[in-house]
């Protein structure tokens, strides 16, 4: 929790959404948009919430989006202290797009989510770590593509091909243009004394 409030979350944001009010891009997905919540048994208290952060400053800065899906992911609280005082995270991903008053040549058509079955466990059986995936079908001047976000497995590798694997037969079975973007864990550049240096990257390319 020291390391959340050092990081100085609203300072994050608020870069951001100067590189997003800048470019201006149409569709942005964004992972680790998580929620923190402070404070004690059944008086807890919403203390950031990073993707509304990231909504309001770009409203500051002249530009609106709307979130087209939010997936959450990982939800745990735990006692961080012998005072009671409890923390919770809920960790989240989500596909936002440009919310302009004319238009801008891109439509969105159907949102389609999802859930992985392949996960990796938690100790103690206390579950497993949910990762999900969000698509997007859009038109953009006519010319018909598919949006994919996800943030999949970091930890296992061989779960994070699964993950992959499952993208791949899933929402990537299309015969439309794909844009597929997120937080895959896999070294785009294969360096093989990097611990991300995993095969998932060249499976999605090839």
């Amino acid at each position: 929790w020291a390391n959340v409030v050092a990081s100085e979350i609203p300072a994050r944001a608020e870069r951001i959404a100067q590189q997003v009010a800048t470019h201006k891009p149409h569709l942005i997905g964004l992972q680790e948009v998580t929620q923190w919540y402070y404070g004690k048994f059944g008086a807890m208290q919403l203390v950031y919430d990073f993707l509304e952060s990231i909504l309001a400053l770009l409203r500051q800065h002249g530009v609106g989006y709307v979130p087209l899906a939010v997936m959450n992911d990982y939800d745990h609280t735990m006692p961080i202290n012998m005072e009671g005082d409890l923390v919770r995270l809920l960790d989240r991903h989500a596909v936002i797009m440009r919310d302009d008053p004319s238009p801008s040549g891109l439509r969105p058509g159907k949102v389609h989510s999802g859930h992985f079955s392949s996960l990796v466990p938690l100790p103690f059986g206390l579950g497993s770590v949910p990762r999900s995936w969000i698509a997007v079908d859009a038109t953009f001047n006519d010319r018909r593509f598919r949006f994919i976000e996800t943030h999949i497995e970091s930890f296992k590798t061989d779960t994070q091909l699964a993950q992959a694997g499952e993208l791949l037969a899933g929402p990537a079975a299309t015969n439309v243009p794909i844009v597929m973007l997120g937080d895959f864990n896999s070294d785009a550049n294969q360096n093989p004394n990097l611990y991300d240096c995993t095969p998932t990257y060249p499976q999605l390319i090839s």
